[in-house]
């Protein structure tokens, strides 16, 4: 008797539906997160970003290393729409720290002062390729991000090409200033310094 329910237990675990932690991410998932990102709702959106990097699924890597991205950037829009506390932001951004993370396509432009919504060269350092993530506008800066390749890479010859950055999240510097401001409902002109390192450009086909 031992042995049938030692074997049926072993059958129900081979049988058993994968977790939701394992499972790939499917159309509808990823279509949730833009819906929200659609809409404004970026509480949703961050939700939505959260439940997906959490999954191991090695086959879409680039997916979830985008999700990251969504993930932080919904964390910045919900700290500027004051649907979350400093505190919280501060814990929560940890979650990508030391991850693969993806920016979304942006144009290259080899020559520019802000470098805002593009990727651009480093003025200092012939290694480093940045973007500056800004609202719409360009009236709130959300991040530097600074993507080191390892070596020289003159991006003049993509100019005006559409690209992204990724690499593995190294560092988060925050703004010192920015949780006074944002307790004193002053203006505020960036949030984060992302630095990455191991970091590649995937070029849109």
């Amino acid at each position: 008797m031992k042995g049938l329910s030692l074997l049926f237990l072993i059958v129900l675990a081979v049988c058993a539906p994968a977790s939701a932690k394992n499972r790939q991410i499917a159309s509808p998932d990823v279509d949730k997160v833009y819906k929200a990102l659609g809409s404004g709702d970026w509480v949703a959106a961050g939700n939505s970003a959260r439940s997906l990097i959490k999954r191991n699924s090695p086959a879409q890597r680039n997916l979830i290393a985008r999700m990251r991205y969504i993930y932080l950037y919904a964390l910045s829009k919900q700290l500027e729409k004051r649907e979350l506390s400093f505190s919280d932001f501060k814990n929560k951004i940890n979650l990508v720290l030391k991850k693969d993370v993806l920016q979304p396509w942006h144009p290259i432009k080899s020559e520019s002062n802000t470098c805002f919504n593009y990727i651009c060269n480093s003025e200092k350092q012939e290694n480093i390729l940045t973007t500056t993530q800004t609202s719409n506008a360009g009236t709130q800066i959300y991040s530097f991000e600074y993507f080191d390749v390892g070596y020289p890479l003159d991006v003049s010859s993509f100019d005006g090409q559409n690209a992204r950055l990724g690499g593995v999240l190294e560092k988060i510097e925050i703004n010192d200033n920015l949780g006074p401001a944002l307790k004193a409902h002053s203006g505020v002109s960036w949030y984060l310094r992302l630095h990455f390192q191991d970091a590649y450009m995937q070029y849109e086909r």
